[in-house]
């Protein structure tokens, strides 16, 4: 499904240049759940924009289904990102000015998509927050707005769910609750891309990555038992 060959992202230029990751070789098939882990400034969250196509490498070649997305144009691009990959951040990026259901609408209407009622209503079933679609979206918990933002992840039926530090503005029951859901999602068919710190966190996924300074210094799999 996903593969990335020589993978090489440079930020700045001469003096100030820093190699956010180098040479990185990554392969994730189809219905895996990965976690990708590293301290602060490893280089985690650059791979994942990279795999979200959120970023461009500097060097390198990232195949999608054995196409080069380098070829893509704008508008295959802009696709992917909306219809391919739903996107979970840490801090939910709602808009509080909107309402639940709207925030959750966000991606069908930017793909020009009509009737999109049910499918709002539905990804808001899936994560079992339905009953605050009214509510704007600064009325809700914590745990509530990622309940919302995964319901928005959700909305354009994606076959890859990115998360980056899904429960990283949680405590740690809610952050549970928001694993577990996306455990189950999982379980559904989704292929899952964490991003973490927490060893618990990773420890809900298939497969562990570990990077430092830019390089994938361990991959290995798990059992699925906590």
């Amino acid at each position: 499904m996903i593969k990335l060959e020589d993978i090489t992202k440079v930020y700045g230029k001469g003096s100030n240049a820093f190699q956010a990751l180098k040479d990185v070789d990554l392969e994730i098939g189809k219905g895996e759940f990965v976690a990708i882990m590293g301290a602060s400034g490893s280089g985690k969250s650059t791979l994942m924009n990279i795999l979200g196509v959120l970023d461009t490498p500097t060097s390198g070649q990232y195949h999608f289904n054995s196409e080069s997305v380098e070829g893509f144009r704008d508008s295959k691009l802009a696709d992917f990102r909306n219809m391919t990959v739903g996107f979970v951040f840490q801090r939910f990026n709602l808009l509080n000015n909107m309402s639940v259901f709207e925030n959750v609408a966000l991606p069908a209407r930017y793909a020009g998509l009509k009737d999109i009622g049910k499918k709002v209503v539905n990804s808001l079933k899936v994560v079992g927050i339905e009953s605050k679609q009214k509510n704007m979206a600064n009325e809700l918990s914590g745990g509530e707005m990622q309940r919302v933002a995964m319901a928005r992840a959700l909305v354009m039926s994606p076959s890859i769910i990115m998360a980056d530090e899904p429960t990283g503005n949680l405590d740690s029951k809610t952050g549970v609750e928001i694993m577990e859901l996306i455990d189950k999602l999982h379980r559904k068919g989704h292929t899952v891309i964490l991003v973490t710190h927490d060893r618990y966190v990773a420890n809900y996924a298939d497969r562990i990555l570990e990077i430092k300074d830019g390089v994938i210094v361990k991959d290995y799999k798990r059992s699925k038992e906590l």
